[in-house]
């Protein structure tokens, strides 16, 4: 009945924009943030294409028609995340890792400055130099070698383990610049965890707005600020992590989500049939 394109800077892609549209009624889930390769002239070739668009976020939707001017019709989303049906903890798992009793921040992903932790850990450094605390900032992803005083860089990880690390933070930290969609943040919040983001991103800051669910930051000063918000006042912690479960059950849960991209299926096909329609009446 219709294809279903996914992320838009691959060669498979492009080829199936080419391609796919003449033939079928095709959606466009392009998954597109804000960087050198989306602006190509190329890739507003491609945006041409599709008969309609499926974004993951409001931000995202916003970025594709500013810049590259596309009318096709539209659904935000976003993307389908499970619940636990509780929002257990295991400080077994924990132990195991190292952590012990102290409070920590946890950050997932990689290591580099594309993705803001570099950043991150000046800011935790010039942190824990200023302030008395036993905080630290545990780091889950790519790259080991990033320990310093501090800091606790565990690799990767089981799901289990993540999970197990995620559910005991004082908050989970996402420091990107550039994202379509973050779904450390739902991970967070299942677990009833805030989240702090990085104010310099579009969509981080708008998903943590709208589930009302943590803090955003830019300069150090903020970053200060939301760190000790977070760590010295539990109702305000408890209170955002509960927010952030309930917006992901209401907004990402797997019936909603799916009948959104059903809606974006169903829009290509109106579209398509409207284009061929036209095209039978000029000839």
């Amino acid at each position: 009945d219709a294809a279903i394109v996914m992320t838009y800077m691959y060669p498979t892609t492009s080829v199936a924009l080419r391609l796919l549209p003449q033939r079928i009624p095709t959606v466009f889930v392009p998954t597109a943030h804000d960087e050198p390769a989306f602006r190509l002239p190329a890739m507003a070739t491609a945006f041409r294409q599709p008969q309609s668009f499926g974004f993951l976020t409001p931000e995202e939707e916003d970025l594709v028609r500013r810049w590259h001017r596309v009318t096709q019709p539209s659904e935000v989303i976003g993307v389908g995340v499970d619940l636990p049906h509780d929002v257990g903890d295991n400080p077994r798992i924990r132990r195991e890792l190292g952590l012990g009793e102290d409070p920590y921040l946890v950050c997932v992903g990689r290591v580099d400055s594309g993705k803001g932790t570099r950043d991150l850990l000046s800011m935790f450094s010039v942190y824990s130099e200023q302030h008395a605390s036993r905080l630290r900032l545990v780091l889950v992803g790519e790259d080991p070698s990033a320990s310093s005083p501090g800091v606790t860089a565990l690799g990767f990880l089981s799901d289990v383990e993540k999970h197990a690390v995620i559910a005991g933070a004082v908050a989970l930290v996402q420091p990107s610049f550039m994202e379509s969609f973050s779904i450390v943040l739902c991970e967070a919040w299942a677990h009833e965890v805030p989240v702090v983001v990085n104010r310099l991103c579009a969509v981080t800051a708008g998903q943590v707005a709208r589930a009302q669910g943590g803090l955003a930051f830019g300069r150090y000063n903020e970053f200060e600020y939301v760190v000790n918000e977070l760590l010295h006042r539990d109702e305000t912690r408890r209170a955002m992590g509960a927010a952030g479960r309930r917006f992901v059950g209401n907004e990402y849960a797997w019936p909603a989500v799916t009948g959104r991209l059903l809606a974006t299926v169903d829009h290509a096909i109106a579209a398509d049939g409207v284009s061929r329609h036209s095209t039978k009446s000029l000839r």
